[in-house]
């Protein structure tokens, strides 16, 4: 019968904290979960979770875990730097080769989480795989969707947006602090966001990559079609499919649990 364990990662002097999937008898497969930002990372939570009980009864060992700042590890998140998870990241993906007796592990981002699993395997001579749901693949492009989300919130509870994007820009500048879907983040972190592009062929990827384009259609975005034209070898899949980080309700993923098996196993 497969095991849920909790587990306590040290990453920067400090606890990481997550769970640990276990199949019954020996794994054939590691993999571990990036998550997405904020309020994404809500409605991603329980999709982790149903796949990687799904993966566990096919054999596949994985770890599921909280960025320093979110969750239940240390910190507060208007400490952090992207830095600091993609070392927390790093750390993980040590834990689950040493609970797994792997030499290798996959990797799996969905949105934020992808942008953070990309720079992760860069880092880690441990990752053999990476499969990205639906990545930010330009800090840039991601803060401009982070800033009008935040105006959109704003008109919803106040009736008109009262800040817009150059103001929250000054109001980064003179507290050091931004407002990013209901999260304080440093200033620092956001122009670190804006900054990173990963589009480019020096946002080098695992020999084997697979990048699930999650949408209402199956037109490649600018973004994606720019990221696999330096990046020949990235095996590309377009599912039509509600995009669940965002959605509160239910939101059928078999299709991109299928289709996530089908080419890790």
């Amino acid at each position: 019968m497969a095991t849920e364990d909790f587990v306590q990662i040290s990453s920067g002097g400090q606890n990481v904290f997550g769970i640990l999937h276990l199949p019954d008898g020996e794994a054939t497969h590691g993999i571990v979960y990036c998550s997405p930002f904020a309020e994404e990372q809500k409605s991603t939570y329980r999709v982790f979770v149903e796949h990687a009980r799904l993966l566990a009864d096919k054999g596949v060992a994985s770890l599921r875990f909280d960025y320093r700042g979110t969750g239940d590890s240390d910190g507060y998140f208007q400490d952090y730097l992207l830095e600091d998870w993609i070392g927390d990241t790093v750390a993980a993906i040590e834990c689950l080769k040493e609970k797994s007796d792997f030499d290798k592990v996959c990797v799996l981002g969905v949105r934020f989480g992808g942008f953070i699993g990309i720079q992760a395997a860069q880092r880690s001579e441990s990752v053999s795989d990476l499969i990205l749901w639906q990545p930010i693949i330009s800090g840039k492009q991601f803060h401009r969707q982070e800033m009008r989300r935040f105006m959109i919130r704003q008109m919803m509870t106040s009736g008109k947006a009262t800040k817009g994007e150059e103001e929250l820009a000054s109001d980064a500048e003179e507290d050091n602090v931004i407002d990013m879907d209901g999260y304080l983040m440093r200033k620092e972190l956001s122009e670190e966001i804006k900054e990173t592009d990963l589009t480019g062929e020096d946002a080098a990827v695992p020999p084997r990559t697979l990048l699930l384009q999650i949408s209402h259609n199956d037109k490649i975005s600018k973004e994606y079609s720019t990221f696999l034209s330096n990046h020949e070898g990235v095996d590309l899949k377009t599912l039509i499919c509600e995009p669940f980080w965002n959605r509160i309700g239910f939101v059928d993923t078999g299709s991109v649990f299928e289709t996530t098996q089908e080419w890790l196993l």
